[in-house]
């Protein structure tokens, strides 16, 4: 007989978030370095096409729309 175990999570609870928070304010990590792209509202649908893949020669890993940009 072969057996599998799966295991779900339906949310975080507050010391993960807390823990999260610790982790970006220590800045051993370059956050900052994830962020690759910045849209204004008007060009939202382009953001998700870049966000796809769907833009040749673009690579994004995460996009911002800011609405009053």
């Amino acid at each position: 007989m072969k057996a599998i175990t799966i295991k779900g999570v339906f949310g975080v609870d507050r010391p993960a978030y807390a823990q999260a928070i610790r982790i970006i304010e220590s800045g051993r990590f370059p956050l900052e370095r994830l962020h690759t792209h910045d849209f204004p509202l008007e060009q939202a649908a382009r953001a998700l096409e870049t966000l796809a893949g769907e833009v040749p020669g673009e690579a994004a890993a995460h996009v911002t729309i800011r609405p009053w940009a």
